[in-house]
């Protein structure tokens, strides 16, 4: 038999073992106490801003909330029975970042703006190369405008509403008595100037988290630090519907006769409460009547004419000089001499077309007739009925404290040689 030869036996292979790089105990030293600053010059900062804020770091998380001022509602002007006679609204105010108009384009952007604002295209073309962050291009445009505005997709250009007064009534609403405020509602004529006190509320003030650079608002991140205060209501004692056809009829009085101005006062004799303020004029270049926002019912000194029948009356009666019983004998022509160097003149009495009658002072008093009135005050005599004139007021300014208000003029009845007696 035969036999295989033996293989050789062979030792089994140890596996390699890499050697490991030896550390140091300096090296591992360095970097703990490296760890350990950097960890402490971490916490010191962060105890250092709690301290002692960056003015740096501070200025740029400061511009991420801004300030916003909320106006306040300006108060109503309400007649005596509630109805709004001035009242604000809000119109669109044409705005713009200058920072946001491409300078190349700042041109054509004007010319686009030109054909929708009456702002000077000059003004608007300054205004957006002043780099400044916001800018008023025309403030208080109507509200087509404004949208007409905005449908141009400018860069920059936007809007925002601001209040404006408006009247229901528009021109013939009073505005003599009324009076108006600036672009900025602060009143600069009759009771808006009178009462801005009143009618002014105190501004509220909110603060507005953005993003940094303010383009970008941060949802939730808007609060009202001080509430407003709105401005108080006005109540008058004018009836909005009297005022207006007061001045209605005063304008067609005015086109009907030529007059160049006209007022009338409508008041409650048992109370002395004015219903009704009226003024219209005529305009020295276009010759057309309308009704006009100054107040010469109060500020301009005129004839009182035929209510001084009235005053007449109260100082004869409260003289004594007649009964209101008796009756008056009353001449058609009266001549009334008015003194050295006038001439005398002659009232002729339209309700006495048959000649001189008698009749009550309450006919006097209905049909106003000059004649009758003239001589139951040649009855009264001067010198009490210059004296009731001036208890009555006569000459003085009235309670109203209206701004302008002119005192009138009472001369002494004696001086302009009037004979009444």
């Amino acid at each position: 038999m035969t036999t295989s030869p033996r293989r050789p036996r062979t030792s089994p292979r140890r596996p390699v073992v890499a050697s490991r790089p030896t550390v140091s105990k300096g090296r591992v030293a360095c970097v703990a106490v490296g760890m350990t600053l950097v960890t402490a010059g971490f916490g010191w900062r962060l105890v250092d801003l709690q301290l002692r804020p960056d003015p740096a770091l501070a200025g740029q998380i400061g511009s991420q909330v801004r300030e916003q001022v909320i106006e306040a509602p300006r108060g109503d002007i309400l007649d005596r029975h509630g109805r709004t006679m001035a009242l604000s609204l809000t119109r669109p105010s044409i705005i713009a970042d200058p920072r946001l108009v491409p300078a190349a384009e700042v041109d054509d952007i004007v010319g686009q703006l030109a054909a929708h604002l009456s702002t000077d295209p000059a003004v608007i073309e300054r205004r957006l190369r002043s780099g400044q962050a916001f800018v008023f291009l025309e403030r208080q445009v109507e509200p087509a405008v404004g949208d007409a505005v905005l449908a141009l997709g400018l860069p920059g250009i936007s809007s925002q509403d601001e209040p404006y007064r408006d009247h229901p009534n528009r021109e013939c609403s009073g505005l003599s008595v009324i009076g108006r405020v600036d672009i900025d509602q602060v009143g600069i004529s009759g009771l808006e100037e009178r009462f801005d006190d009143h009618l002014t509320g105190e501004p509220g003030l909110a603060v507005r988290e953005t993003q940094r650079g303010g383009d970008v608002r941060i949802p939730g991140g808007y609060q009202v630090v001080t509430a407003v205060e709105p401005g108080l209501d006005l109540h008058l004692t004018l009836d909005r519907n009297i005022q207006y056809e007061a001045e209605q009829l005063l304008v067609e009085a005015l086109e009907r006769t030529g007059g160049g101005k006209a007022m009338a006062i409508v008041t409650d004799p048992a109370t002395g409460e004015i219903h009704a303020m009226a003024n219209a004029v005529r305009d020295a270049e276009t010759g057309e009547a309308r009704c006009t926002t100054t107040n010469l019912a109060a500020t301009w000194t005129y004839e009182p004419g035929s209510i001084m029948k009235a005053l007449t009356f109260a100082a004869v009666l409260e003289n004594g000089a007649w009964d209101e019983h008796t009756p008056v004998h009353i001449p058609s022509v009266i001549s009334v001499a008015r003194g050295a160097g006038m001439a005398d003149h002659n009232y002729t009495d339209v309700n006495l077309r048959d000649g001189d009658a008698t009749h009550p002072p309450s006919w006097i008093m209905a049909k106003s007739s000059n004649n009758g009135t003239i001589r139951l005050a040649t009855k009264l005599g001067a010198d009490p009925f210059q004296s009731t004139l001036e208890r009555l007021g006569i000459g003085e300014r009235t309670a109203l404290e209206f701004k302008g208000e002119a005192s009138g003029i009472l001369d002494d009845l004696d001086s302009h040689g009037l004979m009444l007696s």
